[in-house]
């Protein structure tokens, strides 16, 4: 007598197991990840909420975390002057002429007490948030329009006279009217490059010695040369004596 023949193959046996199982496994889920559950219950959490706030504001200015306005956004920037200063903040305080710092005003308050015409109110510090010391506040100084300019006029004039450059020129009392030439040539050349120049005069020794004319004539050569030069001019007293030593100072006009 014949087994009876099997009723299930191996393979249906296996596609029965796993297809059974994959019908009864839950289906797939695409639930939120936690990253994105998680923050916004974090930022719903009202003391997170506060410390979230605070931090971006003191990203921004000392005086907009303050409540006050905007200050220039770069290091180095132009500090704000007259109206500017109004619109950007509610109260300052004014350096007093013995540096000391007055209580905090209104800066409207302050500029309608000037005149426009003459005086300036500027912004000379602006708040330090890394100096517990420093006020909160803007530092503000009147500032008195034409003192200033003197004072600017007294500080370019300082520096370009620090600038010029100089050149040094030997002369021999005595000196051959076509060397003169010459060198009158030169000394107009760097007048009108607006040098200043230093002339030596002097007797060179075992060297003929000149007469009070041709001296006198030397000096007039020179001033000739100077006089040629628009802005030119002798910029010092002469030191020294005629036919001995003597020294002279010319120079050029500036800027040009």
């Amino acid at each position: 007598m014949r087994s009876p023949s099997c009723l299930f193959s191996t393979g249906a046996a296996l596609r029965r197991v796993f297809i059974t199982n994959g019908l009864e496994s839950s289906p797939v889920s695409f639930a939120p990840s936690p990253a994105r559950l998680f923050l916004p219950k974090l930022y719903n959490d009202p003391q997170v909420r506060t410390a979230f706030m605070m931090r971006k504001a003191t990203n921004g200015t000392p005086e907009e975390a303050r409540g006050g306005g905007r200050g220039p956004k770069t290091k180095g920037a132009k500090l704000p002057r007259n109206r500017e200063i109004a619109q950007l903040y509610s109260l300052i305080v004014m350096r007093e002429d013995d540096n000391k710092l007055s209580e905090p005003v209104s800066p409207q308050k302050v500029l309608s007490s000037l005149d426009p015409i003459n005086h300036t109110l500027q912004v000379v510090a602006l708040p330090d948030p890394d100096n517990e010391r420093a006020p909160p506040y803007p530092i503000c100084l009147v500032i008195d329009k034409k003192a200033e300019q003197a004072r600017s006029l007294a500080l370019k004039k300082a520096a370009r006279k620090k600038s010029v450059q100089s050149k040094e020129m030997e002369l021999n009392w005595a000196i051959d009217p076509h060397d003169l030439e010459h060198r009158m040539r030169q000394l107009k050349g760097f007048l009108e490059k607006g040098m200043r120049v230093q002339i030596m005069l002097a007797t060179k020794r075992r060297k003929r010695v000149a007469s009070k004319d041709e001296a006198e004539a030397v000096l007039a050569k020179i001033m000739e040369a100077v006089a040629e030069v628009p802005g030119a001019k002798e910029v010092a007293t002469r030191e020294g004596v005629l036919l001995k030593t003597m020294k002279m100072h010319v120079e050029g006009r500036q800027g040009g």
